[in-house]
């Protein structure tokens, strides 16, 4: 059966990583060639990495996992699926495997659906060698010819393998014949939406990957959602209706990073100022918004129009507001979370108000709420607010803060001085080692949108209960090696690129 192929040329691709050397020209563009050009998905990555792609996941691969020669531990793992057909990666596959491959399916219907993967090759007789010994060993193979190009397929004729021009290919029969077809006329890489879409993603990644973004939205159109998913799932398909979603995956020594290229939209009103390091330099969560009152205009229009239970009267009835009072006042923002106990927890949130007249009403508005809380103790506004309040509970050890400073609107929860101290702490996050770094292994382009300082939030996640999940003990280990996770943004009129950076310690 070719199932002995799959199962070689699949471990292939596992190679991605291994630091075993060698490795073909650099003709990763050319892939795409052999995609047909409305392919909804394509996936490619690195299969032999050399220089220092391979030291970044050498070291990654030793200072998370322990780890020390991840490219011997899975060629022995190959040699194991491909002794089936007696055959080993050092004499049947390195002498021909390249640098890159790629898959690429023709529709997401089918078991499998359509597809086809594509394997860069260094030597295309020793490729072919490959295909015969592995494919036309089998009981029941045939040979046969599509356009020229000759292939191998099983008994049932279902899947192939065959070289096609510079590079092996094997998948489904139609896949193959699509990949044929591809390579000599329409093809993926000849795709303005493809172009654009890896455009943004980082030339030196290990992996990206495309989705046609009108497919993709119609596909998940009818997937049943909760509720409270339901308005990301809405956003997510306006925007991806619009044109590709393209991701890459890129590593150094110390970083792990995704990128995630979208056409522009409400991602693109998120973050173009550097908010989040204003945050308090001991924050361990921080987030800062450009436009919030747009962005949660946005929610609130999404969440109506799926006709779920009313978002505005839900807001209401918490806090006495009109969403559309708060909305109104609302420029950029940021909020915190520091601490790690009950009495030293810390949360802040400071709003830019538009109208201080509007934003001042909201306060009254939110302080009559709480005045009509039996359990609440109202008291005076926060040490150097124009107005607000601070309301406290007899079985809670901080105090909640509401006021007015300036333009500047402020609610924060914790010991102390809470509103005066988010407004002005001592000192920020803009002073942070960690921070400081994930903005480095960010690049200037990208605007931080969201950190984590990841050692205190795994301290909060265990006392608030994940100390007794098996899931998360079987990976502490692995997650205690996390320094810190960063996102920012960056992107122009026509795209919006989302980066997310984890960092090693």
């Amino acid at each position: 059966m070719i199932r002995r192929a799959a199962i070689g040329l699949v471990a292939c691709a596992a190679i991605l990583v291994t630091g075993c050397g060698g490795g073909g020209d650099d003709g990763s563009d050319e892939l795409a060639s052999l995609a047909p050009a409305d392919a909804p998905v394509y996936l490619e990555s690195v299969v032999r990495p050399e220089g220092e792609q391979s030291d970044a996941i050498n070291s990654l691969a030793s200072r998370i996992g322990g780890i020390d020669d991840p490219g011997t531990a899975i060629v022995q793992q190959l040699d194991a699926e491909l002794s089936q057909a007696n055959a080993t990666y050092e004499d049947d596959v390195a002498p021909w495997l390249g640098e890159r491959a790629a898959v690429f399916f023709e529709s997401f219907d089918g078991d499998p659906p359509p597809f086809a993967a594509i394997f860069e090759t260094t030597d295309t007789g020793a490729a072919q060698d490959f295909v015969e010994k592995v494919v036309g060993a089998n009981p029941g193979s045939k040979q046969d010819s599509y356009n020229g190009v000759d292939y191998l397929q099983d008994p049932e004729g279902t899947n192939a393998a065959g070289v096609v021009g510079d590079f092996l290919v094997y998948g489904t029969l139609d896949g193959f014949k699509a990949a044929v077809d591809a390579s000599g006329g329409s093809s993926l890489a000849d795709s303005s939406n493809f172009e654009d879409g890896v455009s943004a993603l980082p030339t030196d990644n290990l992996a990206l990957g495309y989705a046609d973004g009108a497919q993709a939205a119609e596909q998940i159109t009818g997937v049943p959602v909760d509720p409270l998913e339901a308005t990301a799932l809405k956003a997510a398909i306006q925007t991806l209706a619009t044109g590709p979603i393209t991701f890459a995956l890129s590593a150094t020594p110390d970083t792990a990073s995704v990128d995630i290229s979208l056409p522009a939209g409400v991602a693109g009103q998120l973050g173009e100022s550097n908010l989040v390091a204003r945050g308090p330099a001991d924050a361990w969560f921080a987030v800062g918004v450009q436009n919030l009152g747009t962005v949660l205009g946005n929610a609130v229009d999404a969440a109506n129009s799926l006709q779920l239970p009313s978002v505005e009267d839900q807001i209401k009835q918490a806090t006495g507001l009109d969403p559309q009072d708060i909305i109104s006042w609302m420029g950029q923002g940021y909020g915190f979370v520091s601490g790690t106990s009950e009495k030293t927890i810390a949360i802040g949130g400071v709003v830019q108000s538009s109208d201080q007249q509007a934003s001042s009403g909201a306060i009254a508005t939110l302080r009559k709420r709480f005045q009509a809380d039996v359990d609440a103790e109202l008291g005076p506004p926060p040490q150097g607010a124009d107005e607000g309040f601070s309301a406290s509970a007899p079985e809670a050890p901080s105090a909640i803060q509401v006021g007015q400073f300036g333009d500047q609107v402020v609610a924060a929860l914790g010991p102390g001085q809470p509103a005066a101290d988010a407004l002005h702490p001592k000192s920020t996050l803009a002073d942070d080692p960690a921070f400081q770094a994930g903005q480095d292994a960010m690049g200037a382009d990208f605007s931080p949108l969201a950190f984590v300082s990841l050692a205190p939030f795994f301290v909060v996640a265990e006392k608030g209960g994940q100390a007794n999940d098996p899931d998360y003990l079987a990976a502490k280990p692995y997650l205690q090696k996390l320094d810190y996770l960063i996102l920012g943004t960056s992107g122009d009129d026509d795209r919006t690129t989302a980066r997310f950076v984890v960092g090693v310690e």
